[in-house]
């Protein structure tokens, strides 16, 4: 995920880890969940611009469930 700190978008690969990515969740400081998105290209871009200057935090859910965490600032 790239990059970080993000100003206007954040880019997920469909892979990572060698693992298929299904969707992804994005929750801000307090744990409220923000954004959900399904993932269905081979690089997706995720328009934040919408959200707060702050940090967050980040599921990657795979297409077997399996889940991934992460984080970015958005600036």
């Amino acid at each position: 995920m790239y990059p970080n700190p993000a100003n206007h978008s954040i880019h997920v690969g469909q892979e990572m880890a060698g693992k298929k990515l299904d969707h992804i969740r994005i929750y801000d400081s307090i744990g409220k969940m923000v954004m959900t998105k399904k993932l269905d290209d081979a690089r997706q871009s995720i328009d934040v611009s919408s959200l707060s200057g702050g940090l967050y935090f980040v599921e990657l859910i795979t297409a077997k469930g399996e889940v991934m965490d992460s984080r970015f600032i958005k600036q």
